[in-house]
């Protein structure tokens, strides 16, 4: 019987065909014939893009030393393919993009797209900065309550989505620093039932309605800017954003 090295690449191909990154890059090591082989084989595990960044004082780029790391990917599952290899005492900076149809009548795929199983892995939960970029919002917001900045783009926004975020930042336990949501479709009015009437300031931009709530002991102030996009064009591939952020901020003595 043949070694696996000698055998032909068509049938290595088979026997690969549903084997991961971390497996096939377990295989390299095996033996110099082997990871010559794999080298010359062309794997789709389907992730169109991985970027990693390191500090700049590190001489090895490993994967155990990211320190940003940026995944274009089409599912879940192909992020689930790197993350959970990748230290999570060293990453800080979680950067994913699932690509979807981007189409306004192409919503119902856009709701298909989960991160349920990558919000479980350690690496979600110890890195601080967040954007997240392809789905409809996640329903629960303490998954985002550790992180000090998150930037998300979301086809929807709904009333209890913005008061759970509202809320996070009154949570002593909460990390939040900032939270903005670029979103595509909204009921205006869902902003009146959660924050009232805006109360814009004078250092404020015209195109903007705001809001602001002291947070702790009047000396730390909610600010939330709602910068809307007039006549959005959505026949366009890519949608057009409108964005809501939430900023955490010392007030200001009158």
């Amino acid at each position: 019987m043949p070694n696996l090295p000698d055998m032909p690449e068509e049938v290595l191909k088979i026997i690969l065909k549903d084997a991961d990154l971390r497996r096939i890059l377990s295989l390299r090591k095996v033996c110099h014939q082997m990871r010559d082989l794999l080298d010359q084989m062309d794997f789709d595990f389907g992730i169109d893009q991985i970027q990693i960044s390191r500090k700049l004082d590190e001489t090895d780029l490993e994967i155990s030393t990211v320190e940003t790391l940026n995944f274009v990917a089409h599912s879940q599952h192909q992020v689930l393919q790197i993350l959970p290899f990748i230290h999570s005492n060293s990453l800080e900076t979680l950067d994913i993009v699932l690509e979807y149809p981007r189409h306004p009548e192409h919503l119902e795929a856009i709701q298909s797209i989960k991160i349920d199983k990558i919000t479980e892995l350690d690496q979600w939960k110890n890195a601080e900065n967040l954007r997240i970029q392809g789905l409809i919002f996640p329903p629960k917001i303490k998954d985002f309550e550790h992180f000090a900045l998150v930037k998300i783009s979301i086809a929807t926004v709904v009333e209890d989505e913005l008061r759970e975020i509202k809320e996070a930042f009154f949570n002593e336990n909460s990390r939040l620093n900032l939270f903005k949501i670029n979103y595509i479709h909204m009921d205006v009015t869902t902003l009146l039932r959660v924050f009232g009437f805006p109360e814009n300031r004078p250092e404020d931009s015209a195109d903007s309605e705001n809001w602001y709530f002291p947070i702790k002991d009047d000396q730390i102030l909610l600010r939330i800017g709602h910068y809307p996009l007039e006549d959005a064009n959505h026949e366009q591939l890519d949608p057009i954003y409108s964005s809501i952020v939430f900023l955490k901020c010392f007030k200001i003595p009158e």
